[in-house]
């Protein structure tokens, strides 16, 4: 698969996952009758959907740093193993 695909996909399920975030916190916002509830609600959020979105965000970045490298990588090993069949057999 593509890595640009690939990350494209990751940021909107990064995307995703902070519209989530903010859904429950406004959820929260109407449903909780205290701030301490509020105030839980929204640090529960913030872990549940928040740090994976930070992670999706970080490993896109990371592809699209990285993508072309990989896919070279990957074109030169195809070329190997069609060219040479043996040669990358262990």
């Amino acid at each position: 698969m593509n890595s640009n695909r690939i990350a494209a996909w990751l940021r909107w399920t990064a995307t995703a996952l902070l519209l989530l975030g903010v859904v429950v916190v406004a959820y929260a916002m109407r449903a909780t009758s205290s701030p301490d509830a509020l105030v839980t609600a929204t640090k529960i959020a913030a872990a549940a959907f928040g740090l994976p979105a930070a992670i999706a965000y970080a490993v896109a970045y990371w592809i699209d740093a990285r993508g072309e490298r990989f896919e070279a990588d990957r074109a030169r090993d195809s070329y190997d193993d069609h060219n040479h069949p043996g040669l990358g057999a262990s």
